[in-house]
């Protein structure tokens, strides 16, 4: 099928749509959800002997002495650290804390997942607008096949969705780019698929009447209205998209196996390929773990432990492919728990958080901002991330303003009536 500029070329229509993308920018993002809200008290914001606050102390075993936990500045940063049941914490922080910055005290302003997502991802309160790694894809991404790519179900694609790709919960995109890719059959089947495959012939018969449909849509729409001239160069967008992502297939496809959800290490693995491979610019990932700990708040040693286990071992995977020193990496929770348990020994919703940023753009070896006795975000100068009474607190709209800004975005097209947050940038 033809290409969008292709297609634009030859009705000389190509000054009717949007620009062309941007020149290619070094600085790549990552960025990584921890989806269902840890809690901060166990790692970045350590609140040991605090007023009423009750973080992982409750979970000691009196019978083992190696299990206690402690406050202690590693890499920098002033953290909770329990080498019996979070090694993996510490590790990270001695291997990386000088290339990372914390962010406490960070307030979303809702209690519901979805919303707080939303809120935390975009900067906005509505899941029509995009995230920052789409929007980051979009705009410096250049002749990359694609903008972003979303790994773990977790992006907000908003009016650019032509600009990304999406791996699918049991990595389907391998249905896209190997036609040898099938589904099993379920079990007992007296079939197995696919149901039908299409000669060659077919497939070009098919092609022609794509092409020729698209050139009659466009000579039908053009000028009539700029809405359906967006969505229809959005289509075309895709469909050359696609040809060029198929076209690299070969340096990424081994990492996607179809029907098998992805683990973090697999998405990691898969991330950093694409990246390697300028494939896109932008990645997203999810931890993979179910941090919403309503019933049992214990969890969140094992979760800390995993998460960080797996993010030294994707920073060192960044550094032996030469990317650490041209990537970002963000991980982010859209909220965080409560001062103290519930009933039921977990710790339900708490619309604060933290948020970590990491590798390059960053200064590092800070922890910025804070929470007071009640584990209520104090203000900050948002310009220096520095504990201020006269600042304000560092909400959702001014982190994305900030990191957008950090990655060469112009955060005034998004965020135009919202301070730039601006703490961990070199």
């Amino acid at each position: 099928m033809w290409s969008r500029r292709q297609f634009l070329a030859s009705s000389g229509a190509l000054a009717a749509f949007r620009p062309a993308l941007a020149a290619a920018a070094p600085r790549q993002l990552v960025l990584i959800v921890a989806y269902g809200g840890w809690d901060i008290t166990y790692c970045f914001d350590p609140k040991l002997g605090v007023g009423e606050l009750l973080g992982p102390e409750v979970d000691e075993d009196p019978t083992n002495p190696d299990d206690r936990e402690a406050v202690e500045v590693v890499g920098g940063h002033p953290i909770m650290v329990n080498d019996s049941k979070r090694p993996a914490v510490r590790q990270f922080f001695e291997d990386w804390g000088a290339q990372t910055d914390v962010l406490n005290g960070v307030w979303v302003g809702a209690i519901g997942h979805e919303t707080a997502m939303v809120r935390m991802l975009t900067g906005t309160p509505s899941d029509a607008r995009p995230d920052m790694a789409v929007i980051t894809g979009a705009e410096m991404g250049g002749s990359r096949p694609l903008g972003c790519v979303d790994l773990g179900a977790r992006a907000f694609a908003g009016d650019m969705a032509a600009t990304m790709g999406m791996v699918g919960g049991r990595s389907q995109l391998a249905l896209l780019l190997e036609d040898a890719e099938t589904y099993p059959a379920p079990a007992g089947a007296d079939f197995q698929y696919p149901l039908h495959s299409s000669t060659r012939s077919e497939r070009e018969q098919i092609e022609a009447f794509l092409n020729a449909r698209a050139q009659r849509e466009m000579a039908a729409i053009d000028g009539v209205s700029p809405r359906r001239d967006t969505l229809f160069s959005d289509l075309l967008e895709s469909a050359d998209r696609v040809t060029r992502f198929r076209g690299q297939s070969d340096d990424f496809s081994e990492f996607l196996q179809l029907g098998v959800p992805p683990r973090f290490d697999q998405s990691a693995d898969l991330a950093a390929a694409l990246l390697k491979n300028q494939v896109c610019q932008t990645v997203v990932m999810d931890s993979g773990l179910n941090w919403d700990s309503h019933f049992d708040n214990s969890a969140q040693h094992g979760h800390y432990d995993s998460l960080f286990h797996s993010l030294n071992r994707f920073m060192r995977l960044l550094e032996a492919d030469g990317l650490l020193a041209t990537t970002t990496i963000a991980v982010v929770s859209e909220m965080s728990r409560a001062p103290a348990p519930n009933v039921r020994g977990g710790k339900d919703h708490w619309p604060y958080t933290s948020a970590m940023v990491m590798g390059a753009g960053v200064q590092g070896g800070r922890t910025l901002g804070a929470t007071d006795d009640k584990l209520i975000p104090v203000p900050v100068d948002l310009q220096s991330g520095e504990v201020w009474s006269g600042g304000n607190v560092l909400r959702p709209e001014n982190f994305c303003a900030g990191l957008l800004e950090s990655l060469g975005v112009d955060p005034g097209r998004w965020f135009p009536n919202d301070e730039v947050y601006r703490g961990f940038h070199t």
